[in-house]
């Protein structure tokens, strides 16, 4: 049996556009719902090669992609992420779009209007070379299209290849004929219980195990995502009986790009060389770290990855109880956590006595954790020195590198924290979220001396009640390519049409709206003042090439030579 170690991720799948809207509730027929938090990004077979990109392998895009905005979009997201295109723009028309509607309980329906990725065809597989070390990836909804399916399974019979199918929500939809094709030239199969269950035609875990593996190559890996289970694992280097591999529990908000989280970096990490099982573990953390984040290429780096496994509660044993159905699954992925975290910017103030019982008791254990940007301060050896002597408490650090992994250490790790070193911007999220508790300002005495326009600052306080004590504010700065733009001297180059699609953006409102107040010498707090700001960023926006919303990915772009000016941090 060959072991299962790619080189290369490449994929067939189907790249298009999401539109993600969050909704109450589902519109009933004919009907209408006011939706909110609408957002745009590239999705599809892009999640999977971000999410194996990310942790690590090396990744291509074979598919079409159009000549519009979408795939524009496409395009600037996997040049974001490091990602080779391969084909060139299809002049028959744009990338197609994916409606998704996100219900409170993270649960996603979906509408789909294929464009010209529904049309890769012979030639373009012709003009592809395959290695036999390359894991090519095939989703459900290129099957489902009739011409792309076909060409897809002569591909599987001819090839050499590691073929990765996941069937996806459209199971029941891919035609009988193509997947009697395919699926005797599969390596590696993974799917949810729902589509396990259609495919399979059984509900019961061994019997969809047997089922499956039964329409597939002798040395097939079959790997079932059950939610809050975690996964299960048939076949290859394995036995046919089902090897359950559990994930530690967290809450989810969004389960929106998980199974794809999970499937990139299991092949990264079989790539690694790691063994299924051991493969399946990242694979599920990825997952879980993925439900936590709203959006859908929400999968973790290698990096966040590393730190959520080494800090996560150890797991039950595992067992075969099944949960009775898959609503109850889903739901089990929202379990509520107990939380000692709670938002104060302290810096001087750390120094001041803990208030209420959770705190004094970690205060009285001797040692407080403290999550925060590395280089902040707050882990400077004379700060932790003198505060020790002040109080008998030891200070530990533990840090994040974007406010996206700050809010998943948060969630996906329950009572870790003591103190919590926030963006006020990001508090009303956080606090809708459940991460951060309400606070006593008289346990934190050096409050006191905060100015008036600090101590009482808008973003603190949700409902009368104060969720952080202001600490430091700081700037953003401009990062210039000076052998490409040695002439930049001024923020005033986002309004200057020569420099059109050669900008990057930090994905913040805050951020957009304090450039567009510099371009216009408005007010960025007179609300009278946004319509010019407004007007000023609209006209910005031929400019932006791409917006980024971490280091990390703003580091990938900057190696890629994706822009030459940017926003960053200072």
């Amino acid at each position: 049996m060959t072991p299962l170690r790619p080189t290369r991720l490449l994929s067939l799948g189907s790249m298009l556009v999401d539109i993600r809207i969050e909704v109450p509730h589902l519109p009933p027929r004919g009907g209408d719902v006011i939706g909110s938090a609408a957002a745009t990004s590239a999705a599809g077979g892009f999640n999977i090669l971000a999410a194996a990109s990310r942790n690590g392998m090396l990744c291509a895009f074979a598919g079409r992609h159009g000549t519009g905005p979408n795939g524009s979009r496409i395009r600037d997201a996997l040049a974001r992420e490091g990602i080779v295109t391969l084909e060139t723009p299809s002049p028959e028309g744009d990338s197609g779009f994916c409606l998704v509607m996100v219900e409170p309980g993270g649960e996603r329906t979906f509408v789909t209007s294929p464009g010209v990725e529904a049309r890769l065809g012979a030639r373009d597989f012709a003009r592809l070379a395959f290695s036999p070390s390359d894991a090519v990836f095939v989703s459900g909804y290129d099957l489902c299209y009739n011409e792309l399916g076909l060409e897809i399974a002569t591909l599987a019979a001819h090839r050499d290849i590691i073929l990765v199918v996941d069937p996806g929500p459209m199971v029941a939809e891919i035609p009988a004929n193509i997947l009697d094709a395919v699926l005797p030239h599969t390596r590696i199969l993974t799917l949810n219980r729902r589509e396990a269950a259609v495919l399979a035609g059984a509900a019961e875990t061994d019997r969809q195990g047997q089922a499956l593996l039964a329409r597939l190559r002798r040395d097939a890996l079959v790997v079932l995502r059950d939610a809050a289970e975690g996964c299960f694992l048939f076949g290859g280097e394995l036995s046919k009986q089902p090897v359950h591999v559990p994930v530690a529990a967290v809450r989810a908000l969004d389960t929106t790009g998980a199974g794809d989280a999970h499937t990139g970096v299991l092949v990264a990490a079989l790539a690694s060389g790691l063994d299924p099982i051991s493969a399946a573990e990242r694979a599920n953390g990825a997952a879980a770290i993925s439900v936590t984040r709203r959006g859908p290429a929400t999968a973790p780096t290698r990096e966040e990855l590393d730190v959520f496994l080494m800090n996560r509660p150890q797991s039950k044993p595992p067992t075969m109880k099944e949960p009775a159905t898959i609503n109850e699954r889903e739901e089990a992925m929202t379990t509520h956590i107990s939380r000692k975290t709670f938002n104060a910017l302290l810096g001087a103030t750390l120094g001041a006595a803990f208030g209420s019982t959770p705190w004094r008791r970690a205060a009285a254990a001797g040692e407080i954790t403290v999550l925060n940007w590395k280089g902040y301060g707050t882990d400077e050896a004379f700060a932790l020195k003198a505060f020790a002597e002040a109080t008998g408490i030891t200070v530990k650090h533990d840090y994040f590198n974007a406010e996206a992994e700050m809010l998943t250490k948060l969630r996906t790790n329950p009572g870790a924290y003591d103190v919590v070193l926030i963006n006020s911007a990001r508090i009303q999220q956080a606090q809708a979220d459940g991460l951060i508790d309400a606070i006593d300002l008289g346990a934190v005495p050096n409050a006191k001396d905060l100015a008036g326009p600090l101590k009482n600052h808008p973003n603190l306080e949700i409902g009368g009640k104060p969720y952080g004590v202001a600490w430091v504010w700081g700037m953003n700065s401009l990062g210039v390519r000076h052998d490409k733009a040695a002439d930049v001297q001024s923020w005033a180059v986002f309004s200057d049409p020569k420099y059109k699609g050669r900008l990057a953006l930090f994905d913040d409102s805050t951020t957009e709206v304090g450039i567009g107040a510099l371009l216009t010498g408005q007010d960025i707090n007179n609300p009278k003042d946004l319509k010019s700001i407004t007007a000023a960023l609209k006209a910005m926006k031929p400019n932006v090439k791409l917006i980024w919303s971490s280091e990390d990915e703003w580091n990938k772009a900057f190696a890629a030579d994706a822009f030459d000016i940017s926003v960053y941090w200072s």
